[in-house]
C-alpha cells in the first residue's frame, strides 16, 4: 500500500525519480516482497499511458502489469 502511494506521488510530482521507484518495486516483486501488485495496477496503468513519463519507467510499469496479469508470477 505504501509503495502505491509513493508511486502516485512520484508520478504526479517527481517523474524523473519514478524510474528508480519502479525499479525498487520490480526488485521487490522478484524477491517475493511485493505480493499484492494488483493494488497498484491502476497507478501502473496511468504511468504506462502518460507520455510525459520516461520510456524506461513506462517499460518497468508494463513489466509490473504483466506480473499482475500473470497472477503474480515473476518473469524476466
Amino acid at each position: 500500500m505504501e509503495e502505491g502511494r509513493r508511486l502516485e506521488l512520484e508520478h504526479e510530482h517527481g517523474r524523473l525519480s519514478l524510474d528508480a521507484e519502479l525499479e525498487t518495486l520490480e526488485q521487490m516483486a522478484q524477491n517475493g516482497q511485493a505480493l499484492e501488485l494488483q493494488n497498484v495496477a491502476q497507478t501502473l496503468l496511468a504511468i504506462v499511458k502518460d507520455d510525459a513519463v520516461l520510456q524506461r519507467a513506462q517499460k518497468r510499469a508494463r513489466h509490473l502489469l504483466a506480473i499482475v496479469d500473470a497472477g503474480g508470477i515473476v518473469t524476466k
